[in-house]
């Protein structure tokens, strides 16, 4: 007896989505064969039942795994010999199609131009039994496009990949990462596999919608052990090609599966201006310098327009800081006044506020600082040390003053006095 333990197998009528296997014995001349010459396909409960076996070493060998799961072609032994052993029943696990998904992620940039991605493939629960493993990914718009990293991970642990565990190749929009042998190797037990992408927007694309696509390819097949010195998996069961076992692709790679199981994410570069105006007026002042988050700082004067204009940046939040202003204005000291937070989404809408909070489109992407202009004249009171030297000055006048009419008026009194007294 053959059972899926969530019977999904099939309908017992030969069609789509049914698991097949073929039942071998050895014979008297020690030879493998075919026990009936027929495929027996699991029935709509997923319980498969062969009956009136004579007794002796039988070996189930599926040939065709239910829709939506991979081919296990290793081979299920049952012994029968007529004792406790008349009735034996096997619970084949199929593990299910490998899917992979992907994300557009922007943490750790130091740049708003530079778009990290990460692609994340399913690893087989018997990751032994694979004999072959690719994930390519499509893009568009994309220039610089690098692997940082390859980790293998089940949620808990992780491990990630050395550069000789896997190979890399590119194409027009297409890099595919390749495992090899070594690193299929040390595939077990984790569940998936992470693959961490860096690039740029390419020069002449500073809007527009930027699509990506991820599919895994794989061959996943029994290997038996040549050197098996108990022959407890026969080398030399039959197929019919000869050969054992035969080697299953999936997706085919001529044929991949329809978009619909293919991982896409979509963004969109967005493009901000920065500038800053008097206060109650609406007129570019110049002599703006920013520091923007992700980005290296920027001044307006480099600009024809007074206004800073960064394109093609990446989602995720950026905030930015107003370090000067036209020369007769003063930059607020208060954070609050002089610093800035945006989101931009995927979709290029740029929102005021933080990733977590942001609700309010920002009007033209414009970023608006305002500054008042400073006091005309001799405002009173300053402080620093220009002011204490001034001060200083104007006492030393004062007093020096003070002290020359003190001795003029003196002098002249006794000058009276020595008249009144001749």
């Amino acid at each position: 007896t053959l059972s899926d333990p969530n019977d999904t197998w099939g309908t017992g009528t030969g069609g789509v989505g049914e698991a097949i296997f073929d039942i071998y014995y050895k014979d008297s001349l020690g030879n493998w064969v075919n026990a009936d010459e027929t495929d027996h396909f699991t029935p709509t409960n997923g319980v498969l039942k062969v009956d009136g076996l004579p007794l002796g070493t039988y070996y189930a060998v599926e040939v065709q795994a239910p829709n939506g799961y991979l081919l296990d072609q290793t081979p299920i032994k049952f012994v029968l010999d007529g004792t406790t052993n008349a009735v034996q029943t096997y619970t084949f696990p199929n593990d299910k199609k490998l899917t992979v998904t992907k994300e557009v992620v922007t943490e750790g940039d130091d740049t708003g131009n530079i778009y990290n991605w990460k692609i994340t493939a399913d690893i087989p629960g018997n990751a032994q039994n694979l004999i072959s493993y690719a994930v390519t990914d499509k893009y568009e718009n994309q220039k610089d496009v690098t692997i940082t990293s390859v980790v293998a991970t089940n949620g808990t642990n992780t491990l990630t990949l050395a550069s000789t565990d896997y190979t890399t190749s590119t194409g027009t929009g297409t890099l595919t990462v390749t495992l090899t042998s070594e690193g299929i190797a040390k595939l077990d037990p984790y569940t998936s596999l992470e693959i961490n992408v860096t690039s740029t927007i390419a020069d002449d694309y500073s809007t527009g919608k930027v699509v990506n696509e991820s599919s895994i390819t794989y061959k996943y097949a029994y290997d038996p052990d040549d050197n098996d010195p108990n022959d407890e998996i026969p080398d030399d069961i039959p197929e019919p090609s000869d050969t054992y076992p035969t080697t299953i692709s999936y997706p085919d790679p001529v044929n991949p599966e329809p978009d619909a199981d293919n991982a896409k994410d979509e963004f969109t570069p967005a493009t901000i201006t920065i500038s800053n105006y008097e206060t109650g007026k609406s007129v570019e002042l110049s002599g703006g310098v920013y520091e923007i988050s992700r980005c290296s700082q920027h001044k307006d004067s480099d600009y024809s327009d007074d206004v800073v204009t960064l394109a093609n940046l990446a989602p995720g939040e950026y905030t930015i800081k107003q370090l000067a202003t036209k020369s007769g204005y003063y930059v607020e000291e208060d954070a609050a006044k002089n610093t800035k937070t945006i989101y931009i989404d995927k979709d290029g809408t740029v929102y005021e506020g933080t990733e977590a909070s942001h609700t309010t489109v920002l009007a033209n992407n414009k970023v608006i600082f305002y500054n008042d202009p400073t006091v005309e004249g001799f405002n009173l009171p300053f402080t620093g040390t220009t002011a204490t030297i001034v001060f200083t000055i104007a006492g030393i006048g004062v007093m020096g003053g003070a002290l020359f009419f003190f001795i003029f008026f003196k002098k002249r009194d006794k000058d009276e006095e020595d008249k009144e007294n001749a």
